[in-house]
């Protein structure tokens, strides 16, 4: 009887994601009227079989190669597989049967709140600039839920998406995080063994990479965004940035 009620549990979860999904989804399908579009969400992906795993990392392993302009290889490879399979969510968005878009999700739950968080987003060349993956994160966060929404990253694209999403983000372009956010910040770093580099700006995560990720590094149009990363990160060194939203500015 237990299996069937979670059976049934996780059905129902699949079948409201999907609903919950479809307005936005329409969207994207108005505007692409001759384009088939295709939204696969996947819980516990490490669950899967051997084989379904490493026809999944098939599948996202391009993808990454474009999105952080890299060269096939087996660095590539192994980290395609760590941020596909090591997450409790992975959305993957589908053109006419070609992968666009994927993200990978995680909960947290601590004793000032919970956290979701964008553990990676990767973008298709064709699909940048159009929207889907803020899309997506909105309305992952809505599905989910989550006092806050937290991703690390060097890329001042994302920062511009959540900012065009409506997303109160911390640190703003001066700078300045709130005490919430920070200890938001600080609690994900620590939940994900990562070294947490200064405990005043907990956000700016000194050599959090050891290097730079994009072979092409990302540069974002909007020149206040754009400066405000140069002024705080050094790429090279692999120097990120943890973002931070507040469900209460969302």
């Amino acid at each position: 009887t237990r299996y069937l009620v979670l059976v049934n549990l996780s059905i129902f979860l699949r079948f409201t994601a999907m609903r919950f999904l479809f307005t936005s989804m329409e969207e994207i399908r108005t505007k692409e009227s001759s384009v088939e579009v295709n939204l696969q969400v996947i819980e516990k992906p490490y669950l899967l079989g051997k084989e379904e795993q490493e026809e999944l990392v098939r599948k996202c392993y391009p993808l990454v190669c474009q999105g952080f302009v890299q060269e096939p290889s087996d660095e590539v490879f192994e980290d395609t597989r760590n941020h596909v399979l090591n997450c409790t969510y992975l959305w993957l968005y589908a053109e006419d049967g070609e992968l666009r878009v994927f993200t990978t999700w995680d909960h947290y739950e601590f004793d000032f709140g919970t956290v979701l968080y964008l553990g990676g987003i990767m973008v298709s060349p064709q699909t940048q600039g159009r929207g889907v993956g803020g899309r997506m994160t909105k309305q992952a966060w809505d599905l989910y839920g989550g006092d806050f929404l937290v991703a690390q990253t060097q890329n001042p694209v994302l920062y511009s998406s959540w900012l065009g999403n409506g997303f109160g983000i911390h640190p703003n372009l001066c700078g300045v995080s709130s005490c919430e956010a920070m200890k938001a910040a600080t609690a994900v770093i620590k939940a994900r063994n990562w070294s947490l580099t200064s405990e005043e700006r907990p956000q700016f995560r000194v050599e959090a990479y050891g290097k730079c990720l994009y072979g092409v590094r990302p540069i974002d149009r909007d020149i206040r965004v754009e400066e405000f990363f140069c002024a705080h990160l050094n790429f090279d060194r692999g120097d990120a940035l943890v973002l931070v939203a507040e469900r209460s500015e969302h």
